[in-house]
């Protein structure tokens, strides 16, 4: 991937789980908010990549590793319809970084 020669980021970790299997980050979105394309930030946690962050009401088909700004306004991870901790073994704990 492309991108500047020192990318900017933000690192933070997992805090929770919610009732769904989703991961509670405790990344604040407002940090986030300084990427100019918020559809081309790369968010990592557990050895895995997503890219962008969504708003809750997101469309993205089932199956679909994703990140979102929870009511708290801070970053979620999940897979849509799957419990990612289950699936993918990442819990409370794990480094999540956020890079643009």
């Amino acid at each position: 991937m492309g991108g500047s020669l020192i990318d900017k980021r933000v690192e933070g970790r997992v805090v929770a789980l919610n009732d769904q299997g989703d991961l509670i980050t405790d990344v604040p979105a407002a940090e986030c908010a300084a990427a100019p394309n918020q559809e081309e930030v790369r968010v990592q946690v557990g050895g895995h990549e997503t890219i962008g962050i969504y708003p809750p009401d997101h469309n993205e088909p089932a199956g679909t590793l994703i990140a979102i700004i929870n009511a708290e306004g801070c970053l979620n991870i999940g897979i849509t319809g799957i419990n990612i901790s289950e699936m993918l073994g990442i819990g409370v704990g794990e480094t999540v970084t956020v890079i643009w």
